[in-house]
């Protein structure tokens, strides 16, 4: 408990974990299992429980995006390198935005761009540095659980229906975020959705050193491009396999 209220650069050394440890393992397990258990809420509960049980996923990983800027702001580390600019961060708000409106770029985006980027992250952690029980920790795998869980949680529900039909939404929605994000980079010499270097230990490191630094944001753009397709025909494959049950 004692370094549970630390920062990054107050931590002891000897506080970091290794990625598919068997703590990071156990932490996966667990994600998974909530995330079987709220698909599973969602098929016994009528429609007014989906709609509360979804809200109030809204409302927590809101909440836990509050807590982690005012842990910073409290101890002073509050900086433009922590802003919510990674994907996961600004799918926090549009997943709170999602629970309580029905905006179908915002559950297309959600469950076909920013549903697969909380499952890598969630596999391939930059908060490893941390001890895995910290706050910073503990916050992180709460909230990119919750990016994992929702989308499936709201499918089940028909909340949101996958549909190819909108696949050009979430492009436009990649169209109008990354050009600024990727300024802003520039700018403040930050690396907001790793558009300048990849997360040490994720797939984007090798991305980075098959094209070199000058192809490896055309490579990154490349995934986008490949992995929002993809996304669609695996929700079409669980669709027509669920059909055929």
């Amino acid at each position: 408990m004692a370094t549970f209220w630390l920062y990054e650069s107050e931590l002891p050394a000897g506080q970091a974990w290794q990625l598919f440890s068997m703590q990071h393992i156990a932490v996966l397990s667990a994600v998974l299992a909530w995330t079987c258990f709220g698909r599973y809420l969602m098929w016994r509960l009528q429609v007014p429980g989906q709609r509360r049980l979804l809200r109030m996923l809204g409302v927590v990983i809101l909440a836990s995006e509050v807590l982690r800027m005012l842990f910073l702001a409290v101890r002073g580390y509050f900086t433009v390198y922590e802003l919510p600019l990674h994907l996961c961060g600004v799918a926090v708000f549009l997943t709170c935005l999602d629970a309580f409106t029905q905006i179908d770029w915002v559950g297309q985006t959600l469950c076909t761009l920013c549903m697969p980027c909380a499952a890598l992250a969630l596999l391939f952690c930059d908060w490893t540095r941390y001890p895995i029980g910290c706050f910073y920790s503990v916050n992180s795998f709460i909230s990119h659980g919750i990016l994992l869980s929702y989308p499936l949680m709201a499918v089940s529900a028909g909340k949101i229906r996958p549909n190819p039909r909108s696949m050009w939404k979430v492009f436009l929605f990649l169209a109008v975020i990354l050009p600024p994000i990727y300024w802003f980079d520039q700018a403040v010499s930050a690396n907001y959705l790793f558009l300048n270097t990849p997360s040490a230990g994720s797939p984007l490191v090798f991305v980075s050193a098959l094209l070199g630094a000058d192809g490896y944001l055309v490579g990154y753009l490349a995934l986008y491009l490949v992995g929002v397709p993809l996304m669609y025909a695996l929700w079409a494959l669980g669709a027509r396999l669920h059909r055929a049950r």
